[in-house]
């Protein structure tokens, strides 16, 4: 879902997972070209979106009913205003209007990782395994960006004992240059072909683990 992020992806779960009977494998795409950033918002893509935040170590909903017609979402159907607005005072005014939120990095960071560890447990209480696999954007190959990094460095730590983990970049690296190219529709996103061999190498994954 465009626009979606760690947030989303523990609630879509939560709300969804009691519907698959015999559940084995659940698979966390993680979208390395925005998904951290989105996690520390209460926006995306010009609309209202649900944002987490650690109080006490505890992770509490901010806003735990968005309304379809709040001023963020009304907005966002300006053609004048569009999906972003200026970075002027304007733009900070129509921001403090809509009541936009945007956590620091640090508050970014102990989210995403209090969401993961969630996202883990319940999959886990389902007696299923969580697959992760960090999908790299394609500026990720010139200069690794902070959300790469970040991530990368919890999996490889193992800080969640019992996650298995696709190393997606180290795969990706072993492609021909010009041929990894041919995989992206623009910096964030694949084409049919980089969906392609992005299924096939989690399809692998999982006949090889199951």
């Amino acid at each position: 879902v465009s626009g979606y992020d760690l947030c989303q992806y523990y609630l879509f779960l939560k709300r969804h997972i009691n519907k698959f009977n015999n559940l084995k494998q659940v698979i966390l795409v993680i979208c390395t070209h925005n998904d951290l950033i989105g996690t520390g918002a209460n926006f995306d893509n010009g609309k209202k979106k649900p944002l987490f935040v650690v109080r006490n170590n505890n992770l509490l909903l901010a806003n735990n009913s968005i309304n379809e017609h709040c001023l963020r979402n009304l907005f966002s159907r300006s053609c004048f205003l569009g999906m972003s607005w200026p970075r002027n005072v304007i733009g900070d005014i129509l921001s403090k209007i809509a009541g936009d939120k945007v956590l620091s990095r640090r508050e970014v960071e102990e989210v995403s990782l209090v969401l993961l560890q969630k996202i883990f447990e319940l999959v886990l209480s389902h007696n299923a395994e969580l697959l992760v696999v960090l999908n790299p954007s394609k500026e990720d190959f010139t200069a690794k960006s902070f959300s790469l990094d970040y991530f990368e460095y919890i999996f490889n730590k193992l800080r969640f004992k019992g996650i298995n983990y696709i190393d997606y970049m180290i795969i990706l690296k072993k492609e021909d240059q010009k041929e990894l190219n041919t995989f992206y529709l623009d910096d964030g996103h694949y084409n049919k072909k980089g969906n392609m061999f992005f299924a096939k190498t989690v399809y692998q994954h999982l006949q090889k683990e199951l």
